[in-house]
């Protein structure tokens, strides 16, 4: 049986206290503003943006507030979890995840609408400037994503597929999470929940789930008819 490698990164850089320290996510943003601001300031000194060399500062800071924290965290209430209008403080509550790649290129639409006509910009001019700098800030994104074990594609066979765990735990397997927990609480009692299966399955580390026989039960015998793998990514729920 083909062995394929079993997602377990860490989403943390280090850990303070319980499920707080600083993530790889936050330093993807990081990264991708540092050097959006490194490349527009290029790109001014050159003559290419209207903006001057001063201004970039000013502007990568703006639109990244308004325009991607605030306009992809907006994003994710109204397109995902729109009962959180309902207890408006759980939005503040960033910590808990919930970003949306959508939401915020729809709030750096509107922010740099809103800078150019205060600034009198071109806002094209601004426009082909920004689609410059995105592919870089949303490589860093994916590559967060992967640390995360989000965003795979779909079933695959292929030797570079790998199997991602916390699939275990979105709503749309409940199906396959019950079958994996009716097939390990044969071989364990106290694997009866989906996250007791995915901490197991990472504790185990290259056990027999670890090699492609199965994606759920973390110990040798009997397990579930073994599936495919995932390979790719699909749409953002998060962005980068």
């Amino acid at each position: 049986m083909l062995a394929y490698y079993l997602h377990d990164l860490n989403p943390f850089i280090f850990r303070i206290s319980g499920n707080f320290g600083p993530r790889w996510y936050g330093m993807a943003y990081v990264l991708a503003f540092a050097c959006g601001f490194w490349l527009l300031r290029v790109l001014a000194k050159r003559g290419y943006t209207q903006l001057r060399p001063e201004q970039v500062g000013d502007f990568i800071t703006w639109a990244a507030l308004f325009g991607v924290m605030l306009g992809g965290r907006l994003g994710y209430v109204l397109f995902y979890r729109p009962e959180m209008l309902r207890e408006p403080l759980s939005i503040l509550k960033v910590w808990e995840g919930g970003m949306s790649s959508h939401g915020g290129i729809i709030g750096l639409f509107l922010f740099t609408l809103y800078y150019a006509r205060r600034h009198k910009l071109s806002w094209t001019n601004l426009g082909d400037n920004l689609v410059v700098a995105a592919p870089i800030g949303i490589f860093f994104g994916r590559c967060a994503n992967f640390i995360n074990g989000e965003l795979y594609g779909r079933a695959a066979m292929v030797p570079w597929a790998i199997q991602f765990p916390k699939e275990l735990l979105e709503p749309a397997n409940a199906p396959e999470a019950e079958r994996a927990i009716t097939a390990c609480q044969k071989i364990d009692p106290s694997l009866n929940s989906a996250d007791a299966i995915v901490a197991a399955v990472r504790g185990a580390g290259h056990s027999e789930c670890g090699n492609g026989r199965s994606r759920g039960c973390p110990s040798r015998g009997s397990t579930p008819a073994p599936r495919p793998a995932r390979s790719g990514l699909r749409p953002s729920r998060r962005p980068g």
